[in-house]
C-alpha cells in the first residue's frame, strides 16, 4: 500500500477515489472532478462520490492511519440505470470495490498508480431505486474481504 509523506500533504488535498467493478465494467467514482495519469493515458474523474467517504482517520508522519474496515458511500454511476439492471437480476451487492485517494496541488497530481489505497473489498447492501435521485444513484457499505472471509471461516454465518 503505497503512502503519502508529510511532504507531499503540503499544500495538497486528496481527491478520493472508488474503482468499482461491475457488471463488466470498471468505474471511478470521485469526490472532485479530476484529470489523472493511468498507464500512460489520461483517466477522467467525472466526480460521482455525493460527499467524502466518512471513515476515522488521522494524518501522521506517513499519511493516513485508517481504523476502518468498512465505509459506507452514496454515489451516481452516470449513464447507468440501476433499477433496470435490478430487474434483469444485475445487483451491485459483491461488487469489487476499493476506495483509495491521490493529492491534488497546484503544482502536481499524483498518478492512479501511486494512489494510497485505503480499504479493499465488496458492494454490500446496496439501495437504489431513490424517488428523489436520478436512476444511477445508490448508497452502499464498501466491505473488506477479511471481514467476509473470516465470518464464514469462523461459523458464525449460516453456510
Amino acid at each position: 500500500m503505497q503512502r503519502s509523506t508529510r511532504s507531499q500533504w503540503r499544500g495538497s488535498f486528496p481527491v478520493f477515489v472508488v474503482t468499482l467493478q461491475w457488471s463488466g465494467k470498471t468505474f471511478y467514482l470521485s469526490n472532485k472532478p479530476a484529470v489523472i495519469d493511468k498507464d500512460g493515458e489520461p483517466l477522467q474523474l467525472h466526480g460521482g462520490l455525493v460527499e467524502d467517504p466518512p471513515f476515522e482517520s488521522s494524518l501522521s508522519e506517513v499519511g493516513f492511519n485508517v481504523a476502518s474496515i468498512s465505509t459506507p458511500i452514496a454515489a451516481y454511476l452516470n449513464n447507468t440505470d440501476l433499477s433496470l439492471q435490478l430487474s434483469y437480476n444485475n445487483t451491485l451487492e459483491n461488487a469489487i470495490a476499493e476506495l483509495s485517494y491521490i493529492l491534488v496541488s497546484d503544482n502536481s497530481i499524483q498518478s492512479y498508480q501511486d494512489r494510497t489505497v485505503l480499504l479493499k473489498g465488496l458492494i454490500k447492501e446496496p439501495i437504489i431505486g431513490h424517488r428523489d435521485r436520478s436512476n444511477g444513484y445508490f448508497e452502499a457499505s464498501i466491505e473488506s474481504e477479511v471481514i467476509n472471509t473470516s465470518l464464514h471461516n469462523s461459523g458464525t454465518l449460516p453456510h
